[in-house]
């Protein structure tokens, strides 16, 4: 039972590691008017699926609330948070090249809150693993799924604008 416990956890930490290591795209190399700003937008509409994919499956492994997945876990988390503050210096990046009342602002905010969220999910998931109180756990367990909601909620939001626009 332990092999299948070891092995099932190199598995979960593998597959983490694979959708980690997904290429994003390099938004803050790229010139402005090389690439449309829905283009840009679409882009990190899609990093941020990701990331928002990559923080649920490591929730997975943080709910079973297993001993053997404490390495996975605190790898996942780091590895997760590494992407984060990247497309964070990518978005900001582009921020700086808007116009500060335009609706290009609007939709790097906007990208910028959702980013946000993501994140706020994935500190509810580092505290969520080193707690054992179950109603504190089940309160961390409501504010991950609620800044995961709002954070999709804030991304269909954009999608919608942009197709408006």
């Amino acid at each position: 039972m332990k092999y299948f416990t070891k092995s099932k956890s190199a598995i979960w930490l593998l597959l983490i590691s694979f959708f980690i290591s997904a290429p994003f795209s390099s938004n803050a190399s790229i010139p402005a008017n090389a690439v449309s700003h829905e283009d840009l937008m679409r882009q990190y509409i899609r990093d941020i699926r990701t990331l928002q994919d990559q923080v649920f499956y490591l929730s997975e492994i943080v709910l079973r609330d297993s001993a053997a997945d404490t390495p996975t876990i605190t790898n996942g988390i780091s590895l997760i948070n590494i992407r984060i503050d990247e497309l964070t210096k990518s978005i900001s990046d582009y921020l700086t090249i808007v116009p500060s009342i335009s609706s290009e602002n609007r939709d790097v905010l906007l990208v910028f809150n959702a980013l946000n969220f993501i994140k706020n999910s994935l500190y509810q998931l580092s505290l969520l693993e080193n707690t054992a109180s179950s109603v504190d756990r089940a309160l961390l367990l409501e504010d991950f799924y609620l800044f995961r909601r709002v954070g999709t909620e804030t991304l269909t939001l954009l999608e919608n604008l942009i197709a408006r626009e």
